[in-house]
């Protein structure tokens, strides 16, 4: 088994060749920006977000090192963000305290009607999105949730972002529509559902056997503080 020790990070290409330069550093106005956290050795991958002000996503990245013990990616951290800035920043590889790491990358989502309501939102002020998220199940998730598995989440190999959204009823068709696509697409065997669970849209895909592949969700977000430690108003 490996043991990470050094920090890695990844910056855009523009970056690199640009430092300084305020076009690579100036955000899109109609981008959104989330974090991707992906801890492999748990099988585990949480998006969050959408972040403003964009600021307020370096506090997230330093809050979840900090939790999980990444001391050495903090003036790593800062250092890469004072250099090229947020929006130039791809990802970081920290390491863990148990010889493992963690990826956290920034995920962008070209979306005018989101940015503009975020950036519209009165500073300390509740600011309500619903993403649809797809997630990729471990294929052996159902041997590790029957074992002494300690955590509450699905074993999972990845998570995407589909589509971010302003309402719950949009969110949900949008959500249905899309599973309708898969169950279109299934292959032999393979067997589609869906349920609401507390209004908000949850759609499966599985085997022959009943066993989640792959998982379709809205997810509310209000910008308060949630379990990866996300600054909120």
């Amino acid at each position: 088994m490996p043991t990470f020790r050094r920090v890695s990070v990844r910056v855009s290409g523009a970056a690199m060749l640009r430092p300084g330069d305020m076009a690579a550093s100036t955000p899109d106005p109609d981008t959104v920006y989330y974090t991707k956290t992906s801890m492999p050795h748990v099988c585990d991958v949480s998006i969050a977000g959408p972040f403003y002000p964009l600021e307020s996503i370096v506090q997230q990245i330093h809050r979840r090192c900090a939790r999980e013990g990444s001391l050495p990616a903090l003036p790593v951290l800062h250092e890469t963000i004072q250099s090229v800035g947020i929006v130039s920043f791809g990802h970081i590889i920290a390491p863990l305290p148990d010889g493992h790491h963690m990826t956290i990358q920034v995920i962008r989502e070209k979306n005018a009607g989101v940015a503009a309501f975020l950036r519209g939102c009165p500073p300390n002020s509740p600011r309500p999105v619903y993403t649809i998220l797809k997630q990729i199940c471990h294929p052996d998730h159902e041997e590790l949730l029957a074992g002494s598995w300690p955590f509450e989440y699905i074993p999972t190999l990845d998570v995407d972002i589909v589509r971010t959204l302003l309402s719950k009823d949009s969110a949900n068709q949008e959500a249905r529509r899309i599973l309708d696509e898969w169950r279109a697409r299934k292959q032999p065997g393979e067997m589609v559902s869906d349920f609401m669970a507390e209004g908000l849209f949850v759609g499966q895909l599985c085997d022959s056997k009943a066993v989640q592949k792959q998982i379709l969700l809205v997810h509310f977000d209000d910008g308060k503080v949630n379990r990866n430690g996300v600054i909120g108003y």
